[in-house]
């Protein structure tokens, strides 16, 4: 009876994955050590959708793993008023757009909340994604920049294959 109360002991393990989220900086240094996307959530304190994108999609398990295992995952408040440095320019919060020059240059001055963005391995090329997105919506997004599908077709065709 022993042996068999052995196979019955509760066997537990943790389903909540966690994004680990880096600085620009760390990204920067880390691809050029192993190359990977570089995936950046641009956000603000005040957003209500960025919250609600926290608190669910980026809570999610698959998106966590997903994006652990193929990106390198950045947080970066559009209004920071922090120096940021890439390679040898220097981006700084500016006043008449409220906004850092990181986030004017990645979401093309098109500024709005949340807003996804995917830079490749060379850094050359940024795809922003803005608006509020749910873990499968997410999960589509980033199978189509990690398998390297923007390569051949849209996003749009993409997702009407899945």
């Amino acid at each position: 009876m022993k042996l068999l109360l052995a196979f019955f002991i509760p066997f537990t393990f943790n389903l909540s994955a966690q994004i680990n989220w880096v600085s620009f900086e760390e990204a920067l240094t880390m691809q050029q050590k192993a190359p990977k996307k570089i995936f950046v959530d641009v956000y603000t304190n005040w957003c209500g959708w960025c919250k609600k994108m926290d608190k669910s999609t980026f809570q999610d398990p698959n998106v966590a793993k997903y994006m652990n295992d193929n990106f390198y995952a950045v947080k970066l408040n559009a209004e920071s008023r922090d120096t940021f440095r890439v390679k040898d320019k220097q981006f700084v919060y500016k006043q008449e757009y409220k906004a850092n020059e990181l986030a004017l240059n990645l979401l093309y001055g098109k500024m709005g909340y949340p807003t996804i963005v995917v830079i490749d391995e060379t850094n050359k090329t940024a795809h922003p994604h803005p608006g509020y997105k749910q873990p499968a919506g997410m999960m589509q997004i980033l199978k189509f920049y990690a398998e390297d599908h923007y390569k051949s077709k849209t996003l749009k065709e993409f997702q009407k294959e899945g």
